[in-house]
């Protein structure tokens, strides 16, 4: 038994393997280690049908899950970490799991429930406060993103009409709004119709209007993680109104996505000005 090297680490609702006061360490060991980054397994519309799914069709991945082994080098230590692996039921209360190097650069993040912590108090565990702890944590999306966040911020100076900037996606996997995108948008004086496009290098687009919608100054319309547009705590989805490459004037078409490499973002509205930013994160 032994320990990743310092480069390594992962971080869950505030317990850090990498910090001391945890009482946390990765367990390594020849054959142990943090699984689940790979893909998950293959399936499609006609496995265990025709020739066992080899005809072809329908094709996608199950959910990710990862497993890592963990140390608690204190009853407290092993005590937080069960509270903090407590079951979570509701589909979208996935959190962010944070973790640095296996074969990653820098931090990243995958959003998570947790689905398995089990260990076993035995005597000599209990004597020695050493536990070991088989953890795991489901991905819906299996992503993997940039723990940074790129920033593009606009009025904040001068408040204006419209604003034309670029954003990227160093990953190789194309993002979606929410996880991977970001946006807020602050009222300078009454603002009606905000919208935000995506124009991307392969001529698609996502342009996402809030028609009708009117704020007054000071008013803050954001869409984050959960994907419901917000002026204040009231959610305006009825106003979203998308166009896309594909199709125009939808109540429920696409939202903006990121895919790799650099795309054309262009805030603008019927009336009024504004300030606000654009936070993106790079995904693989």
């Amino acid at each position: 038994m032994g320990r990743m090297t310092v480069s390594e680490r992962i971080s869950w609702l505030g317990l850090d393997t990498a910090d001391e006061e945890s009482g946390l360490l990765l367990f390594a060991a020849a054959d142990q280690g943090l699984s689940g980054l790979d893909l998950p397994q293959f399936e499609t519309t006609l496995t265990r049908g025709a020739r066992n799914g080899a005809i072809g069709g329908a094709q996608w991945t199950g959910a990710a899950v990862l497993q890592q082994r963990l140390i608690a080098l204190t009853n407290d230590a092993l005590l937080n970490l069960r509270q903090a692996m407590k079951p979570r039921p509701r589909p979208d209360d996935e959190q962010p799991l944070t973790f640095e190097g296996f074969a990653f650069p820098d931090e990243h993040r995958l959003y998570v429930r947790p689905s398995l912590c089990q260990f076993r108090l035995t005597a000599s565990a209990t004597l020695g406060q050493v536990y070991v702890v088989d953890c795991a944590w489901t991905s819906t999306d299996g992503l993997v993103y940039s723990e940074e966040q790129a920033v593009e911020t606009f009025g904040t100076v001068t408040p204006v009409t419209s604003a034309t900037f670029e954003v990227a996606n160093d990953g190789l996997d194309v993002g979606q709004a929410g996880r991977a995108i970001e946006v807020r948008i602050t009222a300078q004086t009454t603002l009606t119709s905000p919208s935000v496009r995506f124009d991307h290098e392969d001529d698609t687009f996502e342009l996402v209007t809030f028609s009708g919608l009117t704020m007054t100054a000071g008013q803050v319309l954001t869409v984050r993680d959960d994907l419901l547009p917000r002026v204040g705590s009231q959610i305006v989805s009825g106003y979203v109104r998308t166009s896309t490459d594909v199709a125009s004037g939808s109540r429920h078409g696409r939202l903006w996505q990121l895919p790799p490499g650099a795309s054309d973002v262009t805030v603008t509205a019927a009336s009024g000005t504004f300030s606000g930013f654009v936070k993106t994160r790079s995904v693989w």
